[in-house]
């Protein structure tokens, strides 16, 4: 199989890209982002693309699946337009592309409570970003919804740091549907896509549906 990575420089995106290059039924991987990722396996192939003319690489797409990890914040971006403009409208481009190329299955990181209809601004662009890509209708398309994401990311993030430090105390309080907000490990994310990408599902994936398609993928 040949991957096509979006979002590799990313929490969820960097360990994607080390699980990859380590299974064997992928037999090429490409990493395209507009920054160069750091210590990559050799097996992977970094791309810098400009995000705003994508129209002008459709060779790019001719994989067998692509994962879209790509995401940031508010803050990150410095503004709602900005914050929509990657992880609203890059995200459709890059899925709106893949439809026209004919690929077969595409990943995507969206949120636990992604609603095209909410009030909050952040989970109302993840659920738009939803409907994009379904609307798409490549043939499998696997959507991720995490709750809070563990892991060691390249930048501070306040409220996150905050959450993953209180979460522990009242995660074994939350039971049935309320296990889908409990955190994640960027790892088991990165597993799960890969192996409800090899079972070619279409699914939203929440937190503990992710938990077991990743402990499937690791233990294999």
């Amino acid at each position: 199989m040949k991957a096509l990575v979006f979002g590799g420089s990313g929490l969820v995106g960097r360990e994607l890209l080390a699980l990859l290059s380590a299974d064997m039924s992928f037999s090429e991987i490409i990493s395209a982002g507009r920054s160069v990722v750091h210590d990559l396996d050799d097996r992977i192939q970094q791309l810098t693309i400009n995000m705003e003319a994508l129209d002008t690489q459709p060779e790019l797409f001719a994989s067998d699946i692509v994962f879209c990890c790509l995401g940031t914040t508010i803050g990150k971006a410095g503004s709602k337009e900005a914050f929509k403009l990657v992880d609203l409208h890059y995200v459709s481009r890059i899925a709106q592309m893949a439809a026209a190329q004919g690929v077969a299955c595409m990943a995507v990181i969206s949120s636990m409570g992604a609603d095209p209809t909410s009030y909050n601004f952040y989970l109302r662009t993840k659920g738009r970003m939803e409907q994009a890509v379904c609307a798409t209708h490549i043939p499998h398309i696997i959507i991720a919804r995490p709750g809070l994401l563990r892991g060691k990311r390249n930048e501070f993030r306040f409220a996150e740091k905050t959450a993953a430090m209180l979460l522990p105390v009242i995660e074994w309080m939350m039971i049935g549907s309320l296990k889908n907000y409990r955190s994640i490990n960027a790892i088991e994310v990165a597993a799960a896509l890969i192996q409800a990408g090899k079972e070619r599902h279409n699914q939203i994936i929440r937190t503990h549906e992710l938990k077991l398609l990743a402990k499937k993928y690791l233990s294999a």
